[in-house]
């Protein structure tokens, strides 16, 4: 019972540790996605930087936040469907934060759809 008491909070400070010495600094991007057309706020877009395990959704007012970026020229990609994906290129400092805004432009190609298994164009 002693080295229980003795080991379990030794192996969360063990594990803390490790997980503190793991992050990597960075920065963090923050940013708004509107449509071009009629400056609406748009949700659901996939913002991800390119390159790297980093992505996120915007939320319903069209903002979004990533956190942990490496430091440097970043490129981002905005996508969602029913319109065209938008890169920006944003510097990044460690620990500051590179606020950007993208319009995203609908897709002038015709959208497929699949009826009774066939796709018609």
């Amino acid at each position: 019972m002693v080295t229980v008491r003795y080991f379990f909070p030794a192996l969360v400070g063990m594990l803390w540790s490790v997980a503190m010495g793991a992050q990597t600094p960075g920065g963090t991007i923050t940013g708004r996605v509107v449509d071009s057309t009629n400056h609406q706020p748009l949700s659901g877009v996939t913002v991800s930087v390119e390159g790297t395990t980093r992505g996120t959704a915007t939320e319903s007012d069209g903002t979004f936040r990533l956190n942990g970026i490496p430091a440097g020229t970043q490129t981002l990609r905005a996508r969602r469907i029913g319109y065209n994906p938008q890169l920006r290129t944003v510097s990044v400092g460690t620990g500051a934060t590179a606020s950007v805004g993208t319009r995203a432009g609908r897709t002038l190609s015709p959208q497929r759809s699949v009826v009774g298994g066939h796709a018609a164009i």
